[in-house]
């Protein structure tokens, strides 16, 4: 088994605490127009490019059954939960649920659907090229990989253009080049040389500097939310870059009982996201939103975010101790094989 990377898992955990804030921001009516906007921007951009780079990590799939193998495997991690969690949420009117969320997936689990089919085409691209060097050579390889996405990439804008809204198409579209922009990053910093490595190290603060302050300067002069045209969805996707490449050179400069803690949350990242969301109104159900900035707004989140995650700790402490639990709400079947 790899040894895990503590600068992956805590930029996973940073990841999930972002997504918590936002929705004790978001569920309870209180977005502001900047500080949701901005982790709007970052949270799931940037665990797309977490997921693409740990796939870069993985070896080679040079049969048709380490394929297959791969496909069943995500499936169990992803597709499980995905739809055992409608059957829990909405048990006397599943067959009607199931019908909505495959259509607007993100009513349920939605970043689970998306990666499964990042990774099945992922898996697909990478067989193609693996068989065709083999062949060809690695031009090759690499055209047809680049094939393959450029395959889905279509599937998905013809969707779109014929309002084909089964699986949720745009939300593939734009989480795309973050999850392939993550497997590209790691393949070429696979080749980059150590001394170009340690030069590079040395620009880590500026440049983590640069990137937040120009996060927050789009967020804060266009609505990171909504794209009103082709000027602000580009915008959003270049806010999105530089919040998650400042993320993740904070992260590297992070060390001590802070990195610890981070990454030992970001273990438990897919267990966090399914269960978090669940407690996000129980404090000021029924009040009076607080949308501008300001000591009400900002204990009312904080007090939100710390009674979310007592639960959630707690809820999923228990859940992880039964087995059947952990692997269909969870995904974790080949945890215990």
């Amino acid at each position: 088994m790899k040894e895990r990377s503590q600068n992956i898992d805590a930029i996973r955990g940073i990841a999930a605490i972002l997504v918590m804030f936002g929705h004790c921001i978001v569920l309870n009516g209180m977005q502001d127009g900047l500080i949701y906007d901005m982790i709007k921007s970052v949270q799931m951009p940037l665990f797309m490019l977490v997921s693409g780079y740990l796939v870069s990590l993985t070896g080679k799939i040079d049969s048709f059954w380490e394929l297959e193998r791969l496909i069943i495997k995500r499936a169990a991690v992803c597709l499980l939960p995905f739809f055992v969690w409608i059957l829990v949420l909405h048990p006397f009117s599943f067959l009607k649920s199931l019908k909505e969320t495959l259509f607007q997936i993100d009513k349920g689990l939605w970043f689970l659907m998306v990666l499964f089919l990042f990774s099945m085409v992922q898996s697909l691209a990478g067989y193609t090229r693996t068989v065709l060097i083999k062949k060809k050579g690695p031009a090759v390889g690499w055209i047809g990989f680049f094939a393959v996405w450029s395959l889905f990439g279509l599937i998905l804008l013809l969707q779109i253009i014929s309002a084909n809204h089964f699986l949720s198409p745009h939300l593939s579209i734009y989480y795309l080049p973050f999850y392939l922009g993550g497997y590209l990053f790691g393949i070429c910093y696979i080749f980059v040389p150590e001394r170009v490595k340690n030069k590079c190290r040395k620009f880590t603060i500026p440049c983590m500097v640069l990137a937040l302050f120009l996060l927050f300067s789009i967020s804060l002069g266009f609505d990171m939310i909504i794209a009103a045209d082709k000027k602000v969805l580009l915008l959003q996707f270049f806010a999105s870059v530089m919040g998650s490449t400042g993320l993740i050179l904070l992260m590297t400069k992070i060390k001590g009982k802070s990195k610890a803690l981070l990454s030992f949350v970001g273990q438990y990242t897919l267990e966090i996201y399914v269960i978090h969301y669940h407690f996000a109104r129980i404090l000021w159900r029924g009040t009076v939103p607080v949308t501008d900035l300001g000591f009400t707004w900002g204990y009312r989140v904080l007090l939100s975010w710390m009674l979310m995650s007592i639960l959630t700790a707690a809820v999923i402490y228990v859940l992880k101790k039964i087995k059947i639990a952990d692997i269909l709400l969870f995904g974790q079947y080949y945890k215990y094989k």
